[in-house]
């Protein structure tokens, strides 16, 4: 439309040319056209929800560790199992199992306790199943559990249920309760002994 429109008749011719111009029928050519696409991700799963584990779902299963260079002062309770290289200055209270190489100042429940080497305990024991002291450990309490084997120093009475086994090597000054009793030779025994029928 390069010439310079004068009138208003030549508005009109111009636009009526423009009408009759013939071009393609813009219905017959679509616009957008349908692609169809694969997606590279196709044998890739759909993530399923997950839910969050449940607290205490196997508790016997789990251990807390408590590392050499950690101090904790203050009460313990463990749910699950326990292993104590550091210290704890608090009462303790563990529902499985607790290994102890460090030291506590505090009365102890637990479900099993081994007191292993160098290990000290300051407190009383109450032990539902199993007590072990091993060689080299050290107990100023009391101890009450269902079967035990002492191999090392107790400055406390000991009260078992069942089974009592004391390793050559204990000292234990304190009375003595249990229905079954076996010593080696060369433990030492200060206090009254006590079979329980």
């Amino acid at each position: 439309m390069s010439e310079i429109i004068k009138n208003e008749e030549d508005l009109e011719k111009i636009i009526s040319d423009m009408d009759n111009i013939d071009g393609p029928d813009m219905a017959d050519v679509p616009l957008f056209q349908e692609t169809a696409f694969e997606t590279p991700f196709a044998h890739v799963e759909k993530p399923r929800t997950v839910s969050a584990p449940k607290v205490n779902a196997n508790v016997n299963d789990e251990t807390t560790v408590i590392g050499a260079s950690t101090v904790v002062n203050s009460n313990v309770t463990c749910g699950g199992n326990i292993e104590i290289r550091g210290a704890i200055q608090g009462k303790l209270v563990v529902q499985g199992a607790a290994v102890i190489y460090g030291s506590v100042e505090g009365d102890i429940e637990a479900g099993e306790l081994t007191i292993k080497n160098e290990g000290k305990v300051n407190g009383n024991i109450v032990c539902q199943n199993d007590f072990t002291m091993n060689q080299n450990s050290n107990l100023v309490g009391n101890v009450n559990a269902k079967n035990a084997t002492i191999e090392a120093a107790i400055q406390g009475n000991v009260d078992v249920v069942s089974v009592l086994r004391i390793g050559g090597l204990a000292i234990i000054n304190g009375d003595i309760t249990a229905e079954n009793l076996s010593v080696d030779g060369g433990a030492v025994i200060n206090g009254r002994l006590t079979i329980r029928r």
